[in-house]
Parts: structure tokens; sequence; C-alpha cells
């Protein structure tokens, strides 16, 4: 089964691929037009003036919580488990 591969650098926007490399991510404007249907379905007016930033706040809301995407795993488990020397038993006393 092929799986989506998300990849991400700071500061860009996530490009998902398939395995072949196609790249098929909605782009941003589309994710905001999502939620701005996703407003109509719950009944209230997408374009009133207290709504029309909401889909750029989502958005930007759903980059911040995914951005660890981009973040290599690698890298910051190695700067985690790097730290041999340094006494985390005070931290397991204060539980």
């Amino acid at each position: 089964m092929d799986y989506p591969q998300t990849t991400i650098s700071k500061g860009e926007a996530p490009q998902t691929t398939d395995r072949s490399g196609r790249a098929d991510r909605p782009s941003r404007a589309e994710a905001e037009q999502a939620v701005r249907t996703l407003l109509c379905w719950a009944g209230d007016d997408a374009s009133r003036e207290g709504l029309l930033g909401t889909p750029d706040r989502v958005v930007r809301a759903y980059e911040e919580w995914f951005a660890g995407y981009g973040e290599d795993p690698v890298e910051i488990l190695a700067h985690v488990f790097g730290m041999v020397g340094h006494s985390n038993l005070g931290l397991a006393d204060a539980l």
C-alpha cells in the first residue's frame, strides 16, 4: 500500500507526495475554502465580518500544530539522548 509522504521545510508549507513523487497536497487557498465550507455547513455565514479572517486563522493554527512534521526526528532524538551525563534523578524524585 502506498502511503502519502509529507515533507516540510522550516517556514514552508508541507508538501505531500505519494511514492511516485507526485504532489497531491491541497493548496492554502483550498484549505481556507474548506474552512469556509465547514462554517457554512455549521449554519453560519462565512462571509460575515466576524468570520472573514477565520479561514486564515484556522489554516495558520493547523500549520503550527503540524509543524513537527518538518522536524528531523533523528536530529531531535540525538539531541535529547545525547545529553548523557546530565542527571535526571531530580526530576524522577519530583514525581
